[in-house]
């Protein structure tokens, strides 16, 4: 399945038989050689009675992530499709955050992915909390500011004048390799447009830079809102389409709308 270009392998492990190592992830994901995805979702029983399902998200490489957006858009989907509830508003459970999926369609998906949390202390490395969150790094000799999001997972927003014209995959990966974080961050690139328009590009952690990543638009909205220069319903432009993310206030959790698609259905043997 795919949400404006974010693919995913989804296997049902609901009966607890499949055991994937992280060098079979790594090779399934292989374009060429395997199927060929930026996540490989594994749905699993719920570990209380509070939610509807569980689900581990695995990275291209092998790694596993706790956050996707797009990921539980198309899960939740599955889910409907193939009959393993008849609830068309489902509850998803990580290792470290509950989202709510309401299917509004066949197509498509609202989801409600929690607050975000501007002052991540655990990230930070020998960076003292900014109380505008606002930070400063430099680059090949080129100074960015950045903000962070806590969304399920880490995000590392900058703002910038023109997406087109930011090497994505190697600040991306820079930023990873430096010393400013305790843990590997997913490198957003911003655009504003207008107030309730903007443009991202995304490096995504274990998987590089994506056409689309739900859980980075959530958090760039979140920082534009945050610092008044967005409204609180703004169409994000990605490389694979256009999601839509609405945030009320800081009370409440911030709800993105996407699109998704089965490309098809298929069995590998291992």
């Amino acid at each position: 399945m795919h949400s404006i270009g974010n693919d995913f392998v989804i296997v049902n492990n609901l009966n607890n038989k499949v055991i994937l190592l992280s060098h079979t992830i790594n090779s399934i994901s292989d374009r060429t050689i395997g199927i060929g995805f930026n996540q490989l979702l594994l749905l699993e029983k719920p570990k209380n009675c509070i939610t509807d399902f569980s689900y581990r998200i695995f990275n291209s490489d092998g790694s596993e992530a706790m956050q996707c957006g797009n990921g539980a858009c198309c899960l939740s989907q599955f889910i409907y499709r193939n009959k393993l509830t008849t609830k068309r508003s489902i509850s998803l459970a990580t290792k470290q955050s509950v989202v709510l999926a309401n299917i509004v369609s066949t197509s498509k998906v609202k989801l409600s992915i929690g607050k975000p949390n501007f002052y991540p202390r655990d990230i930070l490395n020998n960076i003292e909390i900014n109380k505008d969150n606002l930070y400063s790094v430099e680059i090949n000799k080129k100074k960015f500011l950045f903000s962070l999001v806590y969304i399920g997972n880490y995000h590392c927003i900058i703002k910038v004048d023109n997406v087109n014209s930011i090497p994505v995959e190697e600040i991306g990966l820079l930023i990873n390799e430096g010393n400013l974080f305790k843990k590997q961050i997913n490198v957003t690139f911003m655009q504003v447009i207008s107030s309730s328009f903007i443009r991202l590009r995304v490096y995504e952690v274990g998987c590089g830079e994506t056409l689309a990543c739900g859980s980075a638009s959530c958090a760039a909205v979140a920082v534009g809102i945050q610092h008044n220069y967005l409204s609180k319903l703004v169409t994000v432009k990605l490389i694979g389409g256009k999601i839509l993310i609405f945030w009320s206030n800081s009370d409440c959790p911030i709800i993105m709308f996407s699109k998704t698609k089965h490309v098809y259905d298929g069995v590998l043997s291992l």
